[in-house]
C-alpha cells in the first residue's frame, strides 16, 4: 500500500473480481485513508500543544524581571567603558 502497488494489483483483477470483493477493497482503502489522515491530525494538534506550552513556559521563566534576555545598548555603553 506505500509502495503504490496495492492499486495496480487491484485494477488489474478488477476484471476478474467480483463486485462484493471490490467493495471490500473500497472499503479497506478508504479505511486506510482515513485512519492516516485521523493520526496525522492527532500529531498536528499534540506538536501545536507542545509548541504553544514550550512557548508559555519560555517567556514565563525568561522575563521574570521584566527585561529581555538581550542587553540593552546602554547596559553594553557601561561593559565597554
Amino acid at each position: 500500500m506505500t509502495a503504490g502497488s496495492f492499486n495496480s494489483q487491484a485494477k488489474g483483477l478488477s476484471g476478474r473480481s467480483s463486485a462484493a470483493v471490490q467493495a471490500i477493497i473500497k472499503k479497506v482503502v478508504q479505511a486506510a485513508y482515513a485512519a492516516f489522515t485521523h493520526g496525522l491530525n492527532l500529531a498536528l494538534t499534540i506538536s501545536f500543544a507542545l509548541l504553544l506550552l514550550s512557548g508559555t513556559v519560555s517567556y514565563a521563566t525568561g522575563t521574570k524581571d521584566g527585561s529581555t534576555m538581550f542587553p540593552e545598548d546602554s547596559d553594553l555603553a557601561l561593559e565597554t567603558a
